[in-house]
């Protein structure tokens, strides 16, 4: 088949990417089309801007590029460039779906099958009827209830046990199409909310593949429709809902936490005290943003 694969240049994507491309390009003829979308918010409400950099800047501009030039090939996550390069697939950036760059990319492929792994861009017309076998997301929340952006958020601060993964058809809404299958991970105490985003992609893999193998041999892919009454969309966190999550005693991020998976996913040497760098960006990152700030 002709596997269209959209996701976001991040962290959490990286992880994914590493385990799904590389199964998928042995059998398929795969192309991956990136989004670097950036929501103001994520520039300005204080949360926001450091997951940004914990999720984007620190590990994919900075880290990454650091451990491929010391060990070329190593045993860390491949960055976007070197699964391109090695896988032999086509990755580009775009800035639309729908229109431009995105959908002339996408027509010009022509996909049997779309998949959808924290991409920030809606699909619409006349992206949905495009593949023949159409699109499926990958979402971090049990779908119909915790719809939209930061479902792990939602789901810790609700104080539940366990988070769905759902493996779910793309339809006209958000978050609304008919659910193929929900994959508990359980929340891990003491973690924090980072922790199981780079986590939670990765353990849907799994379900995209046996869909994408039914797909392949020419098999239904059975899908339930959602019941509507039981749909909840949620937007990004207002500033009282991060400082309820910090009240209940949950954290967004964990320095010590996070340095180490950094240096498990990177393959970072030995000597790069990982824990210090993210603690010197951290300031450094807030003065920029009060910088923006005060310019308006």
């Amino acid at each position: 088949m002709r596997i269209l694969v959209c996701t976001k240049a991040d962290l959490p994507s990286l992880i994914a990417m590493n385990r799904l491309l590389p199964a998928l390009a042995g059998r398929h003829d795969v192309e991956v089309l990136l989004t670097e979308r950036v929501r103001p918010a994520e520039r300005h409400l204080p949360d926001l801007a450091v997951l940004k950099l914990l999720e984007r800047d620190l590990p994919l501009s900075v880290l990454l590029p650091l451990a491929e030039a010391a060990a070329p090939g190593g045993p860390g996550l491949r960055s976007f460039e070197r699964l391109r390069r090695e896988l032999a697939i086509q990755v580009g950036t775009i800035r639309r779906i729908n229109t431009g760059d995105g959908f002339e990319r996408a027509a010009r492929f022509r996909p049997d099958l779309v998949l959808s792994i924290r991409f920030s861009l809606v699909f619409r017309q006349p992206m949905l009827d495009l593949p023949r076998h159409g699109i499926l997301n990958l979402h971090p929340g049990p779908l119909p209830g915790f719809g939209g952006l930061f479902a792990i958020f939602r789901q810790m601060l609700l104080g539940r046990p366990e988070i769905g993964v759902t493996l779910h058809r793309v339809d006209a809404g958000i978050d609304t199409g008919p659910v193929v299958t929900v994959q508990p991970m359980p929340v891990a105490s003491g973690r924090s909310m980072l922790w199981h985003v780079l986590r939670a992609y990765e353990a849907g893999v799994p379900a995209i593949l046996a869909a994408v193998a039914r797909l392949a041999a020419g098999q239904p892919l059975c899908a339930k429709p959602q019941d509507p009454e039981r749909m909840s969309y949620f937007g990004l966190p207002e500033s009282e809902e991060f400082s309820a999550f910090a009240e209940a005693g949950l954290r967004l991020y964990d320095v010590e936490e996070y340095a180490l998976d950094l240096r498990r996913l990177l393959g970072l040497a030995a000597d790069l005290r990982v824990d210090e760098l993210v603690t010197a960006a951290l300031p450094v990152e807030a003065a920029g943003r009060a910088r923006l700030a005060a310019e308006g």
